[in-house]
C-alpha cells in the first residue's frame, strides 16, 4: 500500500543511528539544543522491518513532516559497518551532524578516527561525544527550519557510476518527480530503493500510476544491464567502494596494548 506522503519540515531535530550505539545517552545531553527524538535503531534506510520502515518513512516525511535536521549517530569503533547508513542520512540533504560514540572502546582496539578528515570528506560537522557535545550542540542550534525544497550542497561523497546516476536521473524524471510529493533528498533515496531492491514497487501497487511506475523501472533497469551492470547490486556496490576508500584515509589501526593481567593470572607466570 502507498503511504501518504509530505514535504513539509517539523522542527524537531531526529537521532539516528544502529542499536547500542549510545543515542538515549546523547539525546539527554542535546535536549538544550530543541526538540530532539530518537528513533529506534536500524542498519539501513529501507523497508525491511516494520521498525525500519516506520523510520524511513519519518525521514522521508511520508505521513506527516519530515526532520529539521538529522543527528547521525555511530560507533567510532565500527565505522566499517556503519559508515553506509550515515551516508544514505547525508543523501537526504538535510541539515546533519555526525557525532562519534564509543571513544574508548576504539582506543582499546587501536583504532584511531582523523574527524578532521572525515569532515572533509563528507562535508558535514563531526563530532567526539561526549567530549565535544557542547560544540555539536552549538551546531545544531544554529539550525534554521526550511519548509522549502531546497537541497543542500554535499561533496560527492560517493560516486556512483554515470550508468547508475543516468537510470535514477530516468526514473526521476519519468515518474517520482511527477508522482510523488518528496523533497529533493528523500525523491533520491527512494528513487535508488525503486531502482534497486526489488520488493519496493509492491508497496505502490494501489498507486494510480503503477502501471507507469512497471514501465519507468524497466526503462532505468534496462540502461544499467545495457552498461553491464547489476541493478540489484549497483548502489551497495558503489557505495561500499568509496566507503572503503574513505576508511583508508581516516582511519589508523595500530596493535592495541595487550590487556591488563591480574593477580589470579600472575600467579601462574
Amino acid at each position: 500500500m502507498e503511504r501518504a506522503q509530505a514535504s513539509d519540515y517539523s522542527p524537531v531535530i531526529t537521532l539516528v543511528g544502529f542499536p547500542q550505539v549510545g543515542k538515549s545517552a546523547l539525546l539527554e545531553q542535546l535536549k538544550p539544543a530543541g526538540m530532539l527524538e530518537e528513533l529506534p535503531g536500524i542498519y539501513m534506510l529501507g523497508c525491511n522491518t516494520e521498525q525500519e520502515a516506520g523510520a524511513y518513512d519519518k525521514l522521508l516525511g511520508r505521513g506527516k513532516y519530515a526532520p529539521a535536521g538529522i543527528v547521525a549517530v555511530v560507533d567510532a569503533a565500527a565505522l566499517d559497518r556503519q559508515l553506509y547508513l550515515a551516508f544514505q542520512l547525508i543523501d537526504l540533504r538535510l541539515p546533519l551532524v555526525l557525532c562519534l560514540t564509543g571513544r574508548a572502546a576504539a582506543t582499546n582496539a587501536g583504532i584511531t578516527v582523523d574527524t578532521r578528515r572525515l569532515a572533509e570528506m563528507t562535508g558535514v560537522p563531526v563530532f567526539v561525544v561526549p567530549d565535544e557535545v557542547d560544540a555539536a550542540r552549538e551546531a545544531i542550534v544554529q539550525w534554521q527550519t526550511k519548509t522549502e525544497d531546497t537541497p543542500r550542497k554535499r561533496p560527492d561523497h560517493w560516486r556512483p557510476s554515470v550508468a547508475l546516476a543516468d537510470a535514477y536521473q530516468h526514473l526521476d524524471t519519468t515518474w517520482i518527480h511527477k508522482h510523488l510529493h518528496l523533497y529533493t533528498g528523500a525523491r533520491l533515496v527512494e528513487g535508488l530503493r525503486l531502482l534497486t531492491v526489488p520488493k519496493a514497487v509492491e508497496e505502490y501497487e494501489a498507486h494510480p500510476a503503477y502501471k507507469s511506475l512497471l514501465r519507468a523501472l524497466d526503462e532505468s533497469r534496462k540502461m544499467l544491464e545495457d552498461k553491464q551492470e547489476k541493478w540489484t547490486t549497483a548502489e551497495v556496490v558503489q557505495r561500499s567502494k568509496w566507503i572503503g576508500q574513505l576508511l583508508q584515509a581516516v582511519v589508523t589501526q595500530s596493535t592495541p596494548p595487550p590487556p591488563a593481567r591480574n593477580w589470579f593470572q600472575k600467579l601462574f607466570d
